[in-house]
């Protein structure tokens, strides 16, 4: 058995961070034109995640996505 190099270990126990208002960001970042952000799905992951990077593809691509995603656009942080 190998021992731990570490004297003190510490576990964390606060909340995952996520945007304010708890809806995941999926779209094109208003800061730099062609890069494109999907992350926040919480637990939901693995059920959201082929979905998410299908919409991201369809952005990246030109494409018009398969639903509205306008409610997940980064843009919605943007002040002013």
């Amino acid at each position: 058995m190998r021992r731990s190099r570490f004297k003190h270990k510490t576990e964390w126990m606060g909340h995952r961070p996520a945007p304010t208002d708890s809806i995941p960001v999926i779209g094109e970042w208003p800061v730099i034109r062609g890069a494109f952000l999907g992350f926040s799905h919480h637990r939901v992951i693995l059920t959201s995640g082929p979905k998410n990077v299908r919409v991201l593809a369809q952005l990246a691509s030109g494409w018009i996505p398969t639903f509205d995603a306008s409610p997940y656009a980064p843009s919605r942080f943007r002040s002013g």
